[in-house]
């Protein structure tokens, strides 16, 4: 089981944004998983910071936009909606020592530092 989580947002030796769960500091990461089509699903983590969500998510199946994306999220308004890219023949994915992302919308934390939770974090908006 993993004794902390962290998010780190920019380039070596400049990080621009960091959030990190430990067991005793309260935070936490949340998931979810919610359909993007009928033949694909997009997974999702997240964290709040203040009024602002940090998304990050991937989408599996057919007929998916783009593979993966960063989004910074205010309310109802999409801040930032950039795609993730990774080396050629490589594909995005959440690490499975941190959650199963099961078939047919299963979703199961591997860690207290992961607290699956039902959020419409505006899917349609950003696939």
């Amino acid at each position: 089981m993993a004794d902390r989580l962290t998010y780190r947002y920019g380039r070596e030796g400049r990080i621009e944004i960091s959030y990190s769960a430990e067991s005793g500091n309260g935070n936490r990461f949340k998931a979810t998983i919610a359909p993007a089509n009928p033949r694909a699903q997009v997974r999702q983590v997240w964290f709040d910071r203040g009024p602002y969500r940090y998304l990050m998510s991937e989408c599996i199946g057919g007929g998916c936009a783009r593979p993966a994306g960063l989004a910074v999220l205010r309310g109802d308004t999409v801040l930032k909606n950039v795609r993730c890219s990774t080396g050629a023949g490589e594909r995005p994915w959440f690490s499975p020592h941190l959650a199963d992302f099961g078939p047919s919308d299963t979703l199961t934390a591997k860690t207290s530092l992961l607290v699956v939770e039902d959020a419409d974090n505006i899917i349609g908006k950003l696939y």
